[in-house]
């Protein structure tokens, strides 16, 4: 077993990440596992390093490139764009980016068990960052492992990723 991500973006606030976001452009402005702030990518790989499951293999632009080569070095990374903005890419043609991406998951296959799992060490503080239009409801404090920081900003502590990340997703 191993996860790759196709079509992936960068996590949101990078420079030349192409309509980068965590989980919600208009929801979230940011987001931190253990204090580094992190997107879809981090947290989708510390899921799966918490089950022993690596990640192999990453295709989108080269924002979210450079992304999961930090956490996961071994990983195959298919960039099939480059931002210069955040709706404008240079981008490779339909035909070339799905013969990267093949030839790039041919590849990530071989790599299964050499890669090792991305594992988050416990305890695992998450903490969610809303934008403006999304402030905190009355309330928010109630929720079981909640403590809310801010108008807009809730933390969630767990002994693992697993944990905190369920503390944070339950209402």
């Amino acid at each position: 077993s191993a996860v790759a991500y196709v079509g992936q973006q960068s996590k949101a606030n990078i420079r030349g990440g192409i309509m980068a976001h965590s989980y919600s452009s208009l929801g979230i402005q940011n987001m931190l596992l253990n204090g580094k702030e992190v997107g879809e990518i981090d947290v989708i790989a510390a899921m799966a390093g918490h089950f022993g499951t690596p990640v192999i293999m990453l295709s989108g632009d080269q924002a979210a490139a450079n992304e999961l080569k930090e956490i996961v070095p071994g990983a195959e990374l298919a960039v099939v764009k480059e931002g210069l903005g955040r709706y404008a890419c240079i981008s490779l043609s339909a035909d070339s980016a799905r013969a990267l991406i093949r030839e790039t998951a041919r590849r990530s296959v071989a790599k299964i068990g050499a890669v090792q799992p991305y594992v988050v060490k416990g305890p695992v503080t998450l903490q969610v960052e809303y934008t403006t239009r999304n402030s905190l409801p009355v309330g928010a404090e109630l929720r079981t492992g909640a403590e809310v920081l801010d108008d807009r900003t809730i933390r969630f502590r767990g002994k693992d990723i697993l944990e905190a990340w369920t503390l944070y997703r339950s209402r």
